[in-house]
C-alpha cells in the first residue's frame, strides 16, 4: 500500500541536508521515517539530483560464497566478527557477513535472539550516555551504567576507550558490582570443585573395590583387615589402609592404619 505522497518543500529539505554531506541516520524529516527518507533519497540519486553524490556499490553473493560461509560457520563455530579478523571471507564487510548469516539461518540461535532483544542507542540516549560517563557515571563499574541504560557491559567499555575515560585497576575493583562478581565466583568455584571431589571419593572406593577383586582371584587366603569407619573389610596390604614409617634410636617401625584409603578420601578437604 502507498505511503503518504512526498510534497516539494520535503523534497527540497532532503536535498539540501544530502547536498550538506549528512548520512541518513542525521537527516531530518518531519513525520517522515529513516526507511522512507532512504528510500527518496535514493531516487533522487536515481533522478540525478544530488549533485556528486555517489551511490553505494554492491556486490552480490554468489553460490560458492555461501556454501564457503556456511561450512566456516558449522566447522569453526565463528560469529561475523571471528570470520573477518580470521580473513576467511576476504572482501566482505562485518555488516555484509552478518546480514548474510541472518538471511541463511547461520550461526549461534541464542546469539542471534539475544542480538534481536538488545536495546539500540539513538542520538538522545548515546549523548545521554557520554554525558553521564564524564560526570556522576565516571567512577561506577561498566556493569551498573550497563544496567542503567539497558546496554552491555561490553558497550560501555568501548565508550569509554573511545572517550578515554577507562577506570584504573584500583577504581574497577572497589566497586559494589565487583565484589558481588567476585563473590558469586567464588561460590560457583567452591560447587564445582567440591562436586568433583564428591565424584572422585566416589570413584575412589569403586576402584579400591575393583583392585581387590582382581586380587582375591589370584589369592584366596588374603589376610583380612576390617575398616573401623565404614567397616568394610579390605585385605591387609598398602594398596587398602595406608602404612606409616617410624624411626626411633635407629629402629624403623611401620605401623598399618585402621581407618580404609577410601574413608581416609572422604576425610580430605575440598
Amino acid at each position: 500500500m502507498p505511503g503518504k505522497k512526498w510534497t516539494q518543500p520535503e523534497r527540497e529539505s532532503l536535498i539540501r541536508q544530502a547536498k550538506q554531506g549528512k548520512r541518513l541516520p542525521q537527516i531530518r524529516i518531519r513525520a517522515r521515517s529513516q526507511a522512507a527518507v532512504n528510500q527518496q533519497r535514493q531516487r533522487l540519486r536515481e533522478a540525478g539530483l544530488l549533485g556528486q553524490d555517489s551511490k553505494r556499490s554492491l556486490r552480490l553473493w554468489t553460490i560458492r560464497e555461501i556454501r564457503t560461509l556456511g561450512d566456516y560457520t558449522n566447522a569453526y563455530r565463528l560469529g561475523a566478527t571471528g570470520l573477518l579478523r580470521a580473513g576467511l571471507l576476504t572482501g566482505r564487510s562485518k555488516d555484509s557477513i552478518s546480514q548474510q548469516m541472518r538471511r541463511q539461518g547461520l550461526g549461534d540461535p541464542r546469539r542471534r535472539e539475544a542480538s534481536r532483544a538488545a536495546h539500540r542507542l539513538d542520538v538522545e540516549e548515546k549523548a545521554a550516555l557520554a554525558e553521564f560517563l564524564r560526570t556522576e557515571g565516571s567512577k561506577l563499574a561498566s556493569a551498573e551504567v550497563a544496567d542503567k541504560f539497558r546496554i552491555s557491559p561490553k558497550t560501555v567499555t568501548a565508550y569509554r576507550r573511545r572517550m578515554k575515560l577507562q577506570l584504573s585497576w584500583q577504581e574497577a575493583r572497589n566497586s559494589e558490582r565487583y565484589r558481588q562478581l567476585a563473590e558469586e565466583l567464588r561460590q560457583k568455584f567452591i560447587r564445582r570443585t567440591r562436586a568433583r571431589w564428591k565424584k572422585w571419593r566416589v570413584e575412589r572406593r569403586r576402584t579400591l573395590q575393583k583392585l581387590q577383586w582382581r586380587m582375591k582371584r589370584r589369592t584366596a587366603n588374603g589376610k583380612m583387615r576390617r575398616c573401623i569407619r565404614c567397616g568394610e573389610s579390605w585385605l591387609e596390604l598398602k594398596e587398602f589402609f595406608p602404612v606409616t614409617k617410624r624411626r626411633r634410636r635407629g629402629i624403623v617401625t611401620y605401623t598399618m592404619s585402621r581407618s580404609c584409603r577410601a574413608c581416609r578420601a572422604q576425610q580430605q578437604k575440598p
